[in-house]
């Protein structure tokens, strides 16, 4: 299509004016049609602008709103696990006047581990393998995960444990007591407890992976925690024989 121009007729000063007047009028109404393309440019552009702080704001909600849940998941489930073990415990005491009483403190050091701790481990560390292995039909993708799951995990999780729950207590002493009772324990009681753990975990594990929806595996693992925590909370909360080594030291010096 040619561009828009002003035609000017031949005619005296009065024709002049008017076609004067005419070409001024279309040059008013296209700068009418500019500002109007122009607010219509900025007003999408503003409204693209806060679609996608909307959406940003959204997404971060739903991201925390998911860690929480996760968090609390794992507290919750810690704090039952410990509950059950403590109350396993008082029954097999043969002596009434010597039954342990419940440990609140106890439960809570716990349930603060499995919220803190466990929990947004748990979150994270399956989020990052299901988007390095996201296939679940894929034996390979699938053996990935339980192995990965099982070295890497594992260990982390019982040496938090273990450090945590010993650092937590004030009945084991100062603060430099406690982390020299933490390096006993993990000395210990590291790698018998994992190998326990594979035996419970490695089945669970492979569930886990191969038919829970990624947002519903920290509350399947979870659930699976409670017998876990069951075990994890006897673990970490039995003394390491420190008595022991002294005595099979002493036996080598002599």
């Amino acid at each position: 299509m040619p561009a828009w121009r002003p035609v000017f007729r031949a005619g005296g000063g009065g024709g002049g004016g008017g076609n004067g007047g005419r070409f001024l009028g279309g040059g008013s109404k296209s700068a009418r049609l500019l500002m109007r393309a122009s607010s219509v440019i900025m007003a999408a552009s503003s409204s693209s602008s806060s679609s996608s702080s909307a959406a940003a704001s959204s997404t971060l909600a739903a991201r925390i709103s998911s860690l929480g849940k996760s968090a609390v998941t794992a507290g919750s489930m810690s704090v039952l696990g410990d509950a059950i073990a403590q109350g396993v415990q008082a029954s097999k005491a043969t002596d009434a006047k010597k039954k342990p009483a419940f440990e609140v403190a106890r439960s809570a050091r716990m349930g603060g581990f499995g919220l803190l701790l466990y929990g947004p481990m748990q979150h994270y560390w399956y989020a990052f393998l299901d988007r390095q292995f996201p296939i679940k039909t894929n034996l390979a993708h699938f053996a990935n995960k339980l192995v990965w799951n099982q070295i890497m995990l594992g260990p982390t999780v019982l040496v938090t444990v273990f450090t945590w729950t010993n650092m937590t207590t004030p009945s084991l002493g100062t603060m430099q007591q406690r982390w020299d009772a933490t390096k006993t324990k993990i000395k210990h009681d590291l790698v018998p407890t994992m190998l326990n753990g594979w035996k419970f975990w490695v089945p669970a594990a492979a569930v886990n992976f191969s038919v829970v929806p990624l947002p519903y595996q920290v509350l399947y693992m979870s659930c699976c925690g409670v017998f876990w925590n069951f075990y994890l909370s006897l673990a970490s909360n039995t003394p390491a024989p420190v008595a022991a080594d002294k005595t099979n030291a002493n036996t080598k010096k002599r």
